[in-house]
């Protein structure tokens, strides 16, 4: 943790939990893909995903079930948010500051604000000659039906966290 730049919070040490008995294969991430009988538990970062079953491919081998699983992800993971039926407006916030460290004050602002959605993405992102973006470590996105809640949590977040408000639009 200390090579990273943070220290080791309750919060992220309650990112570290995993079930009792659970497998975990290994993937090219620093977090393990964990496996109770047949449940594999994935990180909520779509490229996250695709990259450790990628790595984890020939665990599947052999598996029909399995293997269709890995080609619906894959499918659903080029498709994004299309998937899903979003919620009407949209803020998002870029910080500095690691998950990790803003998890706690996170999930108070998330009890106060029932109504919305709060996401925290750790940023994986890359230009288009490969190079790791480093304008930000924490992508946040807040998404409701309240255009009104939706900036308000936007503007809290952005002033909490030192952040970058990029955007805020209705879907």
């Amino acid at each position: 943790m200390a090579k990273r730049g943070g220290e080791l919070t309750e919060a992220r040490k309650r990112m570290t939990l995993l079930p009792a008995g659970c497998k975990t294969l290994t993937t090219s991430f620093w977090t393990p893909i964990a496996v109770v009988e047949n449940v594999y538990i994935l990180p909520g970062i779509p490229s996250m995903v695709q990259a450790m079953l990628t790595c984890n491919e020939e665990h599947f081998v052999g598996v029909p079930i399995h293997r269709a699983i890995v080609r619906s992800l894959r499918f659903a993971l080029n498709l994004g948010s299309r998937l899903l039926i979003p919620l009407p407006f949209v803020s998002q916030v870029t910080t500095m500051k690691l998950e990790g460290d803003i998890a706690a004050p996170l999930t108070a602002v998330q009890k106060a604000h029932p109504a919305v959605a709060i996401g925290s993405y750790v940023n994986l992102t890359k230009d288009e000659t490969g190079v790791r973006d480093t304008s930000f470590n924490t992508r946040l996105t807040v998404e409701g039906r309240s255009e009104a809640e939706v900036e308000q949590v936007g503007v809290e977040l952005a002033a909490l966290f030192d952040g970058l408000r990029i955007t805020s639009n209705a879907l």
